[in-house]
């Protein structure tokens, strides 16, 4: 009793912020929390493996069981489902979590992301994990984008403009990264940016005049190329940042030589996420059979990754990472097979600690962690091990928001911030020099409806600039709900909105 007592506050914490107030729940219900498995609708085992893996990330599983998501879906982006799959989504974190289920059916689930993505589930066929997964992800992030007021999307091109290119050259390449993470958040702000979103710096050298042309865009999983002869996943790694050579109909135009050249392309880890999703590209397209084929071989890879020695720019919070699930497939074909997923569930292992699990649809049967990482490997979601928390605690994302630089994952600094000029409220000089057209540096008055005026919003330097600016009607509550908030949230502290508060009261008062 002892260790089920302990093993379901470990789930409190991690799902609701709460601990040890839900002690009166039946037994079943913890005994099963997170070991539930997903029925198989017809060939929809893609689906539940990649479920079974969001629903396993606790900052994720935690944020729409607490009822935090409420507060920010948006029901007026016509990119997503106006906050349905939100909704249903969270639905199906509780049935999870908390139902004391064996089993659950997730039709629901699979009629309202039919609605955004038919095409996945046409003619009942078999579909790709991470095929699923990204139009998963992508529609709960536009059902909870905070930017309701999007300013039309630059004009694409391969580089900087002369001026730009001036700018950075003189203030560096973290000015350049920050700015480009600006521009990437007035129109992509959600739960979803600040957990899974990195930046990569991508350069392309030409072999005729030696022109550099760099871009940092965002990225939401890597996607690792896979040879037969790797051994390990660093091998992967590697291989994904070595230097390449464009020639033939991948030629590059060079702006300074105006033509087509060959080129060096180069890609470099610049920010990393706190949780890291890698993407293992087993499949290759075989012309003599013109269907693609699996390369099976079996990558070794601890449980603990260090990707420092990767990265091209500092991490503020560290770059060691740790896998959390993964998203296997069996079979020797991409049109054909099976998915599974292997999860690490919070708090239901002896004396509370966290314990492996194999998900096969309906099935869920305990692992060891020497078989958690297998030859049939291929999405793997890691998450950050932060050195500020105790052992096992996840990661509070902080808000990504055009007003907070000093929460983005760049080098700032509030007496020489690489950012400061650009922002809401700035108009001196830097502004200036940072745009072509200095009106640019300001953002639109209603950019960011969550803070308020943001011309009129400062760097937050105290604890109510921080509450002011940082979600709407935002109530920083700590693990007893004293209201307590700071400048930099402590672990377990979370933010909710007053009809969330209720919702997640009512749930407890459930259990």
């Amino acid at each position: 009793q002892a260790a089920a007592q302990g093993a379901f506050a470990r789930c409190a914490w991690v799902l609701t912020g709460h601990m040890a107030t839900n002690t009166g729940c039946e037994e079943d219900a913890v005994a099963s929390a997170g070991k539930v498995g997903l029925r198989n609708l017809g060939n929809t085992c893609f689906m539940n493996a990649g479920l079974q893996c969001l629903s396993h990330l606790e900052p994720l599983a935690k944020f729409f069981l607490s009822g935090e998501f409420y507060g920010e879906v948006n029901r007026t982006s016509t990119l997503g489902c106006r906050g349905e799959l939100a909704i249903v989504f969270s639905e199906l974190q509780r049935s999870l979590w908390q139902s004391g289920r064996a089993s659950r059916d997730p039709q629901e689930f699979r009629d309202v992301l039919a609605g955004l993505a038919p095409h996945l589930f046409e003619d009942g066929g078999q579909q790709d994990v991470q095929e699923f997964l990204a139009f998963c992800l992508d529609g709960l992030h536009e059902d909870l984008n905070r930017a309701t007021a999007r300013r039309p999307p630059r004009a694409a091109q391969d580089g900087e403009s002369d001026e730009e290119e001036r700018i950075y050259s003189e203030r560096g390449e973290e000015f350049a990264a920050a700015v480009a993470w600006l521009k990437h958040l007035e129109r992509n702000k959600s739960f979803l940016v600040d957990l899974l979103q990195g930046q990569v710096r991508s350069t392309l050298t030409c072999s005729q005049c030696g022109y550099v042309s760099r871009r940092f865009d965002p990225f939401l999983h890597m996607s690792l190329p896979i040879t037969r002869s790797m051994t390990s996943i660093t091998d992967a790694v590697q291989q994904y940042l070595a230097e390449e050579l464009l020639s033939g109909d991948e030629k590059w135009y060079c702006k300074r030589c105006k033509r087509k050249v060959s080129a060096r392309k180069k890609i470099d880890l610049w920010k990393l996420p706190p949780i890291l999703v890698l993407h293992l590209k087993r499949f290759e397209f075989d012309e003599a059979t013109y269907s693609f084929q699996k390369i099976d071989v079996k990558l070794s890879m601890p449980l603990d990754f260090d990707l420092a020695p990767y990265c091209s720019s500092p991490q503020k919070a560290g770059a060691m990472y740790e896998v959390a699930c993964i998203a296997n497939h069996t079979g020797g074909f991409f049109e054909f097979g099976h998915y599974t997923a292997a999860c690490r569930v919070a708090g239901n292992g002896p004396n509370g600690k966290d314990s492996w699990h194999l998900f096969d649809d309906e099935v869920v049967s305990p692992l060891e962690s020497d078989e958690v990482v297998g030859q049939d490997a291929y999405v793997l979601f890691l998450t950050r091990a932060n050195e500020g928390l105790g052992p096992g605690e996840p990661e509070r994302p902080h808000p990504q928001t055009v007003t907070m630089p000093g929460f983005w994952p760049h080098q700032l600094s509030r007496e020489n911030s690489v950012v400061t000029d650009l922002l809401p409220g700035r108009v001196g000089m830097g502004a200036a020099e940072c745009c072509v057209n200095p009106r640019s540096a300001l953002l639109a008055a209603n950019d960011d409806p969550f803070s308020g005026n943001p011309r009129s919003t400062a760097l937050p330097s105290t604890t109510a600039a921080f509450h002011g600016t940082l979600r709407s009607a935002a109530i920083p509550v700590d693990e007893v709900g004293t209201g307590v908030g700071d400048v930099n949230p402590l672990p377990g502290t979370r933010y909710m909105s007053p009809g969330a508060k209720l919702l997640s009261a009512a749930w407890r008062r459930k259990l």
